[in-house]
């Protein structure tokens, strides 16, 4: 079985009208690897599928397949052999099998009866649909239907697959199982895969890279951890939701320290910025610790707030202050406990200067 095929394109565009769609500079997936893009509605996204799929020919730029690149019909159609798309809608042959639908795609290839099923059953199994082989497509539920495309796709070994929100219609309680087993599986058979998704759970715990697209445009692809620790805008800080977004503006950098007003508290960063620059500043609620007094710690900053409500979250507990501006921190019920903690109280909230990151206002 052959390795996923590398993906890239370079100084690409994509313009309707007068109205530019997508404009990126470079972009580049490496075989076997797992990207899950990101973006707003009207981002560019599935029009960067339909061109990376090549049933979409771009305004300009490069495209390469496994290296080589495609420009003209002909290696156009060669290449598209080895791509699977999966858009969010599943479609089904109705009058088929659910078998019949999974093996399509191969019977069309000219595979044979022994080799057919072979390939299939264990794919049918895989995805829980074995009992369902000789039931008609149309009779299915949509959570079904959602199994049968997932099975479908990855019965040819397509090299690349590119998938639009491929795990909706399937019911909360399986999706966990059903997304967990599907990249598992591409895994295995090292399948290079792209997957529009608006899940932060899914696109952190089961991508190589995120990449987030808005307006046309790449604003960042990095590894879960980096893009987790360093958004760079506040659009990415705000999908990420579990992380604190404060607005002020910065007054000195100096002995790598940044200095931010917010309102009227001065806080500091180990980023830097040019001084007087409207920021959000990026904190997430596990890097806040908490105290009756004073903290004795190396953090930086020190700020002192009324508790205005606790959250029991099953792993941890949550703790909303107003220090002059909203600020929350997550931690254990045995410190929950131990500092007696109550809602109306006055306390003292401490982070260091390295868990704050600072994005410019105005950098989409």
């Amino acid at each position: 079985m052959a390795k996923g095929l590398s993906l890239a394109v370079t100084n690409l565009k994509y313009i309707v009208g007068k109205k530019s769609i997508l404009d990126i500079d470079k972009l580049s997936v490496n075989s076997g690897e797992i990207v899950a893009v990101m973006g707003a509605n009207g981002a560019g996204k599935t029009s960067l599928f339909r061109i990376l799929g090549l049933i979409q020919k771009p305004s300009a730029g490069d495209i390469f397949i496994g290296g080589k690149l495609i420009n003209n019909t002909k290696k156009a159609f060669e290449a598209r052999q080895e791509i699977t798309m999966l858009f969010q809608a599943p479609v089904l042959l109705n009058s088929y099998s659910v078998y019949d639908n999974v093996a399509y795609p191969l019977k069309i290839r000219g595979y044979n009866k022994d080799r057919i099923m072979e390939i299939i059953w264990p794919l049918l199994e895989h995805f829980r649909i074995d009992n369902l082989a000789k039931e008609k497509a149309w009779s299915v539920s949509g959570g079904e239907a959602r199994r049968i495309t997932l099975a479908r796709a990855l019965s040819f070994e397509p090299k690349i697959l590119l998938l639009d929100e491929p795990f909706t219609f399937i019911d909360e309680w399986d999706k966990r199982q059903i997304t967990k087993s599907f990249f598992s599986l591409a895994r295995k058979k090292e399948v290079t895969v792209l997957f529009v998704t608006h899940q932060k759970e899914e696109a952190i715990s089961m991508a190589d890279r995120l990449l987030f697209i808005n307006r046309g445009k790449i604003i960042q692809q990095d590894s879960p951890h980096m893009v987790i620790n360093k958004p760079k805008t506040e659009f990415i800080a705000n999908f990420l939701d579990s992380i604190a977004l404060l607005e002020g503006k910065t007054i000195k950098s100096d002995n790598g320290l940044t200095k931010i007003s917010v309102n009227g508290c001065f806080l500091y960063s180990t980023d830097k910025q040019n001084d007087n620059t409207e920021v959000s500043m990026m904190l997430k609620p596990q890097d806040v610790i908490l105290g009756k007094q004073a903290l004795k710690s190396s953090a930086r900053n020190s700020v002192k707030g009324k508790v205005v409500k606790i959250t029991d979250k099953s792993s941890y507990v949550e703790v909303n202050l107003d220090c002059g501006f909203n600020l929350a921190a997550h931690i254990s019920r045995a410190a929950l406990e131990e500092l007696c903690i109550k809602e109306g109280e006055d306390i003292v909230a401490g982070f260091k200067a390295g868990a704050v990151h600072l994005i410019p206002k105005g950098n989409d």
